[in-house]
């Protein structure tokens, strides 16, 4: 990711075990900078940075908002409870832009990040699938 971030000769990272590992920024502004892109992916896996602290807290950030945009979807059907639809199977729905196309959805880090649904209609009638499963 360093690379990705256009700092790899500027980050050094060590894995911690259990999933975890500890980036060290040569600079205050570097890190400042990536914290705020986040949250990321890397091989279709969700990641969060956050600052380094001795413990995992409770309140640790598992729930991480995206922003997902339709596309390819026929703008007729781009109604509430069509995009709600859409978007409960890859999370909590937190916010609908209708005109845009896009919600904004509450992902929980800890399952795997889901690219693409597939979603058929006929008319007005849609079905979200989830590995060939209605």
């Amino acid at each position: 990711m360093p690379s990705q971030w256009g700092l790899s000769e500027r980050i050094t990272a060590n894995d911690l075990g259990n999933g975890k590992f500890l980036l060290n920024f040569m600079s205050e502004e570097d890190l400042k900078s990536v914290l705020r892109r986040g949250p990321f992916h890397y091989n279709f896996c969700m990641f969060v940075l956050v600052r380094w602290e001795p413990i995992v807290h409770d309140d640790y950030p598992w729930i991480i908002p995206f922003w997902v945009q339709l596309i390819g979807f026929p703008l007729h059907l781009w109604t509430d409870t069509n995009l709600r639809n859409i978007g409960g199977r890859l999370g909590h729905v937190d916010t609908l832009e209708l005109t845009e196309g896009r919600m904004l959805i509450e992902v929980d880090s800890r399952r795997p990040l889901k690219f693409s649904r597939k979603v058929e209609y006929e008319g007005d009638e849609i079905t979200v699938t989830t590995c060939g499963k209605a």
